[in-house]
């Protein structure tokens, strides 16, 4: 190595920090085997600090401005390393640099319920999620708090600590709270100050500072909001029996303006009876369907995740998480969005599922599947293809011949028959929908089964 070669990598007269990209709270200027002469300058822009560490120890701070570097402004660093020629003599030192500007739009969320004692309801589970927005305040407390030695230290590394002190402190203001939910909810800047409040000082530990904290929802879990919804049209209506009286009468009317005299008001009371009982059903049906497709929720910041159309995971808009469902002993990854149409079988909700790549509807109670004709010898063949060997076909149950079901989607009576194929498979289809039913069980069994025609495997 030359003496100019030498002499360019051991001083350094220019120390500056452009930042390369968002999202980086502490950066180290590359001086390893470097040292800074004497008279070196010192470039620190607005929304930076300057941290000059020696031995682990900060010896000088600098705010924004051109600072040349000699003993009269570094009386400090001069004292560590006893200086004794007039600081003629370069230094080494390790220089940090920190941003002081705001990270805006910083994402928090209850990823698992908090369960709090409300007013109303008793012990609920409560979610919820929002943005905040911080920066560095004490660049010392932040480099021995967190940062520490580290080249670079980014805003990704300390989310998970912040989202989790954020959440401690909202179920602490909760626990104190005599707020019941519905005047939580009508209150959510009120409550985000509350929290941002208690907050605060957890920020001011680590040498940060809060600048803004917003609640952007509050909500309550799938079936305490139905429940809630119940209440709601019961106060609206009075109460259910005066409801259903009012349906009833409304029947009456309708009969007894129809000519049939007795008969026609027999039909009416059996009409309105009929509506209040079909009423009741529906809410007692709802509360099924919501304990097997409940609402899914992002893991990392607790807001309700998005289904895609053609894939068979949720996508969190807020956070930008990615899941998949695990998936149930028979293979199917249930994705859990409510749908409109019911299990012909049980008249449970069906849910949107996925199997093997395909996107299904499924029972969760009864567990069988309905599969649009488009795709069902696709999934076959899918399934036949991962799989080695086959499973020896039993005898159908051929009573499933004479049993009827109606299409979840349009109603109808499903063409009940045996499936063409191997297997001994009896199923249901719906050629209007162009939708299979099969129940559980039967479609690996067409997918396994050696391909034999079914009267042999019956003889």
């Amino acid at each position: 190595m030359t003496l100019r070669e030498f002499l360019t990598k051991q001083l350094i007269d220019v120390i500056q920090w452009n930042e390369t990209e968002d999202g980086i709270l502490a950066w180290r200027y590359p001086m390893q085997d470097m040292e800074i002469q004497n008279g070196g300058q010192l470039t620190v822009r607005e929304s930076q600090v300057a941290v000059f560490v020696d031995e682990g120890k900060i010896a000088d701070v600098f705010g924004p401005g051109l600072h040349t570097l000699t003993t009269r402004n570094l009386p400090l660093l001069t004292d560590l390393m006893n200086w004794d020629k007039g600081f003629e003599s370069p230094f080494k030192s390790d220089v940090y640099f920190f941003s002081t500007r705001l990270q805006m739009a910083q994402k928090w969320g209850t990823a698992t319920p908090i369960t709090i004692r409300e007013k109303e309801f008793g012990a609920v589970r409560l979610r919820g999620y929002g943005i905040y927005s911080y920066r560095v305040k004490d660049p010392r407390t932040f480099f021995a708090q967190v940062s520490g030695t580290r080249d670079t230290y980014y805003v990704a590394d300390l989310e998970s600590q912040l989202r989790e002190t954020i959440v401690a402190r909202m179920t602490d203001v909760f626990a104190a709270s005599d707020v019941p939910f519905l005047d939580m909810t009508a209150n959510q800047a009120a409550l985000g100050q509350k929290i941002a409040t208690a907050a605060t000082p957890s920020f001011t530990s680590l040498g940060l500072e809060l600048n803004q904290f917003t609640v952007e929802n509050i909500s309550l879990p799938d079936e305490l909001t139905k429940v809630m919804d119940q209440r709601i049209g019961v106060q609206m209506a009075g109460n259910l029996g005066s409801y259903t009286q009012f349906e009833t009468a409304q029947a009456l009317g309708t009969a007894a303006a129809n000519p049939g005299g007795a008969a026609g008001a027999g039909v009416g009371v059996g009409a309105g009876v009929a509506m209040g009982q079909a009423m009741m059903g529906s809410m007692s049906a709802g509360g099924a369907a919501a304990a097997g497709a409940a609402e899914k929720f992002c893991p990392s910041c607790g807001a309700p995740m998005r289904l895609e159309s053609d894939a068979e995971s949720l996508t969190c808009d807020y956070c930008g998480s990615l899941v998949f469902p695990e998936k149930t002993d028979d293979g199917v990854r249930v994705l859990g969005a409510p749908t409109d149409e019911m299990c012909p079988k049980c008249s449970m909700g069906l849910v949107d599922a996925a199997f093997s790549g395909v996107r299904i509807l499924y029972c969760t109670r009864c567990r069988g599947m309905l599969i649009g004709m488009e795709v069902f010898a696709a999934l076959v063949q899918t399934l036949r293809n991962g799989q080695e060997g086959g499973i020896a076909p039993k005898a159908p149950d051929r009573s499933e011949l004479d049993r009827r079901l109606n299409c979840p989607h349009c109603h109808q009576a499903m063409d009940t028959h045996f499936y063409a194929g191997p297997g001994n498979v009896i199923l249901s289809d719906c050629e209007r929908c162009s939708l299979d039913w099969l129940d559980h069980g039967k479609l690996l069994r067409i997918a396994h089964a050696p391909d034999a025609l079914r009267e042999e495997a019956e003889a």
